[in-house]
């Protein structure tokens, strides 16, 4: 029995095996296409946040290399960021190194190959940087450029990749306050929902104050509590008024702050010595003595450096007691002293009421106690060149002072096609030249010959670099050598919304002595295109004062 049983199982394992080696015969085998090298991805990749990571990988396999039979997905974290053969994606992710895997199908075969690399991503130096605002499908969005010398690239329209929410709509101005307190962060964005407030390096939202409101104010002001519902403001001016080194080292300073709520003043100023507060010094919803709506512009009369003295070296500047302020309800200048504690009528016996005129743009000159204000109706502009006093003494004429009358020097009615509602403007330092933009044009002239009837020339035009008719320059800045301008350009033509998908609004850098297209450090024209929406302003933030770019010692630290 136990052989019978036996010889049975060497027949069934015989039959198995028979049909084992037969059905070998059954299979048609084929050759896998295997990858066998890919290139066009380093190892390890190095990016700075916000940049855009663009990588290109080509394969090469046994059989086939057309990069059509495979498919392409990126993997940043375990997660997929992108799908196809070519990757672009804004790295708008956090500090730190990141695990990342190319993950490639055969389309034919099925076959799955795994390509890992690292991805450091670098801190992007947000203190000293480029910063436009500008207005894309109907929304506020921020683009910057750092000014580290080696980099070239523009991080486009970060806030809301960054943030995950919208900035706000209607962009319309970006403020600069140095020395800033923890909630007042120092730098702040305009748009129709109100002043928000920006991280001074990371450009992302203070958390606490997100918005300059009432709530921001009561903080600040511990006692009274200040009762200020329709707190929205339009403007904000910010000087320092100490800047002061001892030997070398810092020992404090003093800000100065006037803010344009609802055609009101707002003053306060900060103090720093080692510990940030609101000073009791402040004035919350100061009306206009004519009774009316004050434009939100607001420029001291005179503005020196401040040059210390032998112990103590300060990198400040000093500002007149008054500074020019405009009611455009009756068309009329005032005066406003220190923080706006009292408000100087001026009669029009002296300067004239401009009825139906709002200030868009006001500053003091290179001549002590002379002034420009820019007054527009609609795109009609009346330039005015004015000579005021810097305190009341002056007024008067007491104290020995010598007595500056409130006058007008010059006044013209400016053209359109050179300056008109939407001009930018500049008024340098140490000449009497203003810089203006209308159209696509720059214009050049001096403040004084206005009393002759000489407007400003073009220096400066778009097409000069080959832009079309399409573009303009919507908004520009001076940098603090002025050295260099920065343009806002937009080739949206009439389109003011930034509609579509296509980013046209560029940055252009010029000499600002000879009105030519800068080049970096690699001899590349400074020319970025496609970095924003439409522009709606522009300016440096240097991440320090630094009077006229140069530190304590008299070294030259701004590289434009």
């Amino acid at each position: 029995m136990k052989n019978k049983i036996i010889i049975g199982l060497i027949l069934v394992i015989g039959v198995f095996l028979t049909s084992c080696f037969e059905d070998l015969g059954n299979y048609d085998y084929h050759d896998i296409n295997s990858i066998e090298k890919v290139t066009g991805i380093d190892s390890i990749i190095r990016i700075r946040q916000f940049d855009t990571l663009r990588l290109s990988p080509k394969l090469a396999a046994t059989q086939y290399n057309d990069p059509e039979k495979f498919n392409y997905d990126w993997e940043i974290e375990q997660k997929i960021v992108s799908s196809g053969q070519h990757l672009v994606f804004p790295v708008v992710l956090s500090y730190g190194d990141k695990n990342c895997r190319l993950i490639v199908t055969d389309k034919e075969q099925g076959n799955e190959y795994i390509y890992p690399f690292r991805l450091i991503v670098m801190e992007e130096r947000a203190g000293d940087v480029i910063m436009v605002l500008s207005n894309y499908q109907g929304k506020a969005e921020l683009s910057f450029k750092s000014l580290i010398p080696d980099t070239s690239h523009f991080a486009v329209n970060y806030y809301e990749r960054s943030m995950g929410r919208s900035l706000g709509t209607m962009p319309q101005r970006i403020f600069r306050n140095y020395k800033p307190i923890e909630a007042y962060s120092g730098l702040l964005v305009r748009t129709a929902e109100g002043l928000r407030s920006l991280a001074d390096t990371t450009l992302t939202d203070v958390v606490d104050n997100i918005y300059l409101d009432e709530e921001y104010l009561q903080r600040q002001i511990v006692y009274p509590k200040p009762s200020v519902p329709d707190f929205s403001p339009e403007s904000v001016w910010s000087g320092i008024i100490n800047w002061d080194f001892f030997f070398g080292s810092f020992t404090g300073s003093v800000t100065r702050n006037l803010v344009v709520s609802q055609g009101k003043l707002y003053s306060f100023s900060v103090r720093n010595s080692g510990k940030m507060n609101v000073s009791d010094s402040y004035v919350l919803g100061k009306e206009s003595p004519y009774g009316g709506r004050l434009s939100p512009v607001y420029f001291p009369v005179v503005v020196t450096p401040n040059l210390g003295d032998m112990f103590i070296q300060t990198m400040s500047y000093e500002f007149s007691d008054y500074g020019v302020m405009f009611d455009e309800t009756v068309g009329r200048f005032l005066c406003v002293s220190g923080l706006g504690n009292s408000m100087i009528e001026i009669p029009v016996t002296d300067v004239p009421a401009f009825e139906g005129y709002r200030m868009i743009y006001g500053t003091h000159t290179n001549v002590p106690n002379y002034c420009v204000a820019i007054l527009a109706k609609g795109d009609k502009v009346k330039a005015l060149y004015l000579q005021m006093p810097r305190n009341n003494n002056e007024k008067n004429g007491t104290g020995g002072a010598v007595q500056v009358p409130f006058r007008v020097v010059a006044q013209m009615d400016m053209p359109e096609t050179v300056m008109n509602g939407s001009s930018d403007f500049y008024q340098f330092r140490a000449k009497e030249f203003i810089l203006v933009s209308a159209g696509n044009q720059l214009f050049s002239g001096n403040v004084a010959a206005w009393e002759s009837g000489i407007a400003p020339e073009v220096v400066f035009s778009l097409e000069d670099i080959g832009y079309g008719a399409d573009a303009e320059i919507t908004c520009f800045e001076m940098s603090r050598t002025e050295k260099s301008i920065i343009l806002g350009i937009s080739r949206y033509g009439t389109d003011r919304n930034g509609d579509g998908e296509e980013l046209k609004g560029d940055v252009v850098i010029l000499d600002a002595t000879t009105y030519q297209v800068r080049t970096d450090q690699l001899g590349r024209e400074m020319i970025y295109r496609g970095i924003s929406g439409y522009p709606v302003d522009i300016m440096v933030k240097w991440q320090t004062w630094y009077r006229d770019g140069k530190n304590q010692n008299g070294t030259l630290m701004d590289v434009l």
